[in-house]
């Protein structure tokens, strides 16, 4: 009775189009601006990630027989048929979950586009939530900063062994994740 999450991410010419239904996210990693006193990177998300948070989602689920609550031991709310123990899935969008379906968790995606500055935009970066759990913005941006096009496996390969370094410090949180990792 699970769903999955689905992501597409275009680049073309200098756009950027991006499809999502589900937990993942997408983000534009910048230079600095340091023509306004302010050294710290800026990071623009790209979508929106679709759970009960999101309150036009909440509202949509609640209107087609959905109940949204939090059970014992979870982290965060999930979407049941009202006054039952199932599905209980975590996004409010998915591909491939029928009893959801149901009860409004659609799959239709939300498309977002992102004009790319060359001069300013350093790299992209889409993810599962989980990834973004696990690792903070600046921390990130201080990793893959140094990076570029030619580099970009070595980036990718310096990100992974840091989150599987957090995730073997913190034992309770086992969790898949993608990323995909593209250098303008």
């Amino acid at each position: 009775m699970s769903g999955c999450s689905s992501s597409i991410l275009i680049c073309e010419q200098n756009k950027i189009i991006v499809s999502s239904v589900g937990n993942n996210l997408a983000y534009v990693y910048k230079q600095p601006n340091l023509n306004k006193n302010n050294n710290k990177n800026i990071c623009v998300q790209l979508c929106e990630i679709h759970e009960p948070i999101n309150n036009d989602e909440r509202l949509r689920v609640q209107k087609n027989a959905g109940e949204i609550r939090k059970q014992k031991n979870d982290f965060f709310e999930k979407v049941f048929v009202r006054g039952r123990n199932y599905p209980g899935i975590e996004i409010t969008r998915c591909i491939g979950n029928q009893v959801a379906k149901k009860i409004g968790v659609i799959s239709e995606p939300e498309v977002f586009s992102y004009d790319i500055n060359k001069q300013n935009d350093l790299f992209i970066i889409i993810a599962t939530r989980n990834f973004f759990d696990l690792i903070e913005q600046p921390e990130l941006y201080s990793i893959l900063n140094s990076f570029n096009q030619k580099t970009v496996k070595q980036a990718s390969d310096t990100l992974l062994k840091r989150i599987k370094n957090i995730q073997l410090q913190n034992e309770q949180i086992i969790e898949d994740f993608t990323f995909i990792l593209y250098y303008f």
